[in-house]
């Protein structure tokens, strides 16, 4: 293995490391405003906004659903962060 395969071998395993600590982390996050926004919202969330909320993170088409992005755009920023 020649010195540029090893830096190269290295750089990879950094970068895969940095990319799961960003998913990690985004989803603690997600998790955390997701449970906070159905808290307070002013009414109760009906069970299908509850469902798209938590399916964020499975499904980037379920963030394209502007009928309910549009009253929770930090979750659908930080679904689109995650994706």
């Amino acid at each position: 293995m020649s010195k540029q395969q090893f830096n190269i071998a290295v750089g990879t395993a950094l970068a895969l490391l940095v990319r799961t600590f960003l998913s990690v982390a985004v989803t603690v996050a997600y998790t955390q405003v997701f449970w906070r926004s159905m808290r307070n919202s002013k009414q109760q969330p009906a069970l299908a906004e509850l469902d798209w909320a938590a399916s964020g993170l499975d499904s980037v088409f379920q963030l394209f659903n502007v009928k309910r992005g549009w009253r929770r755009p930090s979750l659908v920023l930080l679904g689109l962060v995650f994706w």
